[in-house]
């Protein structure tokens, strides 16, 4: 179990959710952080990375620059004070995977253009491609020489400190067909709203690049209390499946993706697929400000309670909190915006404005008693994730979200880039 299950320190989700459906701001730490975390989900839509827009230029606020380049002797000792045991791992070579796919995302974009760009820098796609792929020689090495890592790579801090929080996949029991105990639908994408994929998305069979962009339609769709009240979807056969409570839906909308654990046994992710179009409020925010639950009692499980026993409130509840997201059927793990399988402790959201998607990012995050210390790499993006600020991503089911809501604390984090000959 990694160090920061031991985090009593206190997602934001993913590049497409958030803002439009839950539009929370992240408590400090207390027992609401399970509900009310910045709106949308961490886990993202958004998969391979050839067809991705050219990430913007960045004017930071302030006009102070983001990288500061520490010094050889820094660099060195940062290098041997990484700890991998923090992270879960027995090996550096264990990164290997998740490097790989990494080094595949940035592979694919155009080399000559930029990656990022700020602070008096400009990184571009070939700069982090050559990073990757000189990690991934000097992966082996690693374990007993981790100061290779100052002597190749220039270590770029993100200043001053970043804010840390966490995300996770939730593991959620459902069943194929609606049945006693398993009554309220997960939609899947009505044609409707992307008509250029109407022949494939009844069967699941749309290739992941269809997904490469935030689908929603130009005029807001229905809205949560239309859908989950008055049945605007039903008889239309997109149920892809059904769970046992609204907010067993609700919370793979708050992390963008997840698991499905079927009655039979078997298990399939629930990714990301697109929007409703209708920008709504938090649930937890909007039972906090009409007073119906304190702010300690906005948990999920508080919600939860809340809804079982206030059905006659339930309308003025869904109409305010109308935004709504739809799934897809997907065989492998959660992915990030990247096109990468998620690593727990290995992959984290990051404001592609400031890291590069698919960069070596080392950080340093606070921990009583022992800090962790770790390496990995930018695989996701967020829209509350943004300037100082990394979501880490803490793996599936129960105790990754035990571990993903104890991260809440300031720490440090450097972006590695290949030094030149």
């Amino acid at each position: 179990m990694p160090v920061m299950s031991r985090l009593s320190c206190c997602i934001l989700l993913s590049v497409t959710v958030a803002g439009l459906l839950l539009c929370a701001c992240r408590p400090r730490p207390n027992a609401a952080a399970e509900s009310a975390r910045d709106t949308a989900p961490s886990v993202s839509s958004v998969v391979p990375g050839h067809t991705r827009p050219t990430v913007p230029a960045l004017n930071t606020p302030s006009g102070a620059p983001l990288f500061h380049a520490a010094s050889s002797e820094e660099a060195r000792r940062l290098s041997v004070q990484l700890r991998k045991e923090s992270m879960g791992l027995r090996s550096w070579t264990e990164l290997r995977p998740a490097l790989r796919r990494s080094l595949e995302y940035a592979a694919s974009r155009t080399q000559e253009e930029r990656a990022v760009e700020h602070s008096g820098r400009r990184v571009t796609w070939s700069e982090v491609t050559a990073s990757l792929r000189l990690l991934d020689s000097l992966l082996p090495r690693l374990d007993a020489e981790p100061e290779l890592l100052s002597r190749h790579f220039q270590w770029l801090r993100v200043s001053p400190d970043v804010r840390f929080t966490g995300y996770y996949s939730p593991v959620v029991a459902a069943s194929r067909t609606r049945k006693p105990g398993y009554e309220h639908p997960l939609y899947r994408l009505p044609p409707e709203i992307a008509p250029d994929l109407a022949h494939c998305l009844p069967t699941d069979s749309c290739p992941e690049e269809a997904f490469t962009r935030i689908i929603r339609p130009e005029t807001p769709y229905h809205g949560r209390a239309a859908i989950d009240l008055d049945g605007a979807l039903r008889g239309r056969n997109l149920e892809m499946a059904w769970v046992r409570h609204p907010f067993d839906a609700y919370l793979l909308m708050l992390e963008g993706s997840g698991i499905l654990r079927f009655n039979d046994g078997s298990h399939q992710a629930a990714l990301f697929a697109g929007l409703n179009g209708v920008r709504g409020k938090s649930m937890a925010g909007y039972l906090i400000r009409t007073g119906q639950l304190a702010r300690k009692d906005a948990t999920m499980e508080g919600m939860r309670r809340w809804w079982d026993a206030h059905p006659e409130r339930r309308r003025a509840f869904l109409e305010a909190a109308s935004g709504y997201a739809f799934f897809r059927y997907g065989a492998e793990n959660p992915r990030g915006t990247a096109g990468c399988d998620l690593t727990p402790w290995v992959s984290m959201a990051v404001d592609e404005r400031v890291l590069p998607l698919g960069g070596i990012v080392a950080y340093d995050l606070p921990a009583p008693g022992q800090n962790v210390r770790g390496m990995g790499f930018a695989h996701d993006t967020g829209s509350a994730i943004r300037l100082r600020r990394i979501d880490m991503y803490t793996g599936e089911g129960d105790d990754a979200k035990k571990q993903a809501l104890n991260i809440y604390t300031r720490g440090q984090v450097w972006l590695l880039l290949a030094r030149s000959s």
